[in-house]
């Protein structure tokens, strides 16, 4: 039986390696970018939702100075919300929804970021119109 030769072990490790790095390269590209309006906090993006939160849903504030296209903006807990997955954001109008300046749901959980009125908890916080 022969041993095999250093250089097909060498070849086979430089594949290896070759097709390591291609995956991980296309996978970081396609993990870290989000489509959709929305701002990043604190390193996670979260989904605007175009929905207005109502006034005695507010909590207090949590930001401010939270980059916004091109402004910026405050935000604020929602009581009974985990903060942590989904707050209000003073945002100038972003949709046609609520033609104005307000208080909008974001949410890192992009159901609720772009879909807040098919969540119980989220649809319960929203102005109606």
């Amino acid at each position: 039986m022969s041993s095999p030769s250093y250089r097909a072990i060498a070849g086979v490790i430089i594949v290896t390696v070759l097709a390591l790095s291609g995956l991980y390269w296309f996978h970081s590209r396609n993990e870290s970018t989000a489509n959709g309006t929305g701002l990043t906090y604190h390193g996670s993006f979260y989904w605007a939702s175009g929905a207005e939160v109502r006034s005695d849903s507010l909590g207090n504030n949590i930001a401010t100075a939270v980059p916004f296209q091109d402004t910026t903006a405050t935000l604020r807990e929602i009581k009974g919300l985990d903060p942590n997955v989904t707050v209000a954001a003073w945002l100038p109008m972003i949709s046609s929804q609520v033609p104005r300046p307000a208080w909008i749901l974001i949410s890192t959980d992009k159901g609720r970021g772009t879909n807040p009125k098919a969540f119980t908890d989220t649809s319960a916080v929203l102005v109606t119109q």
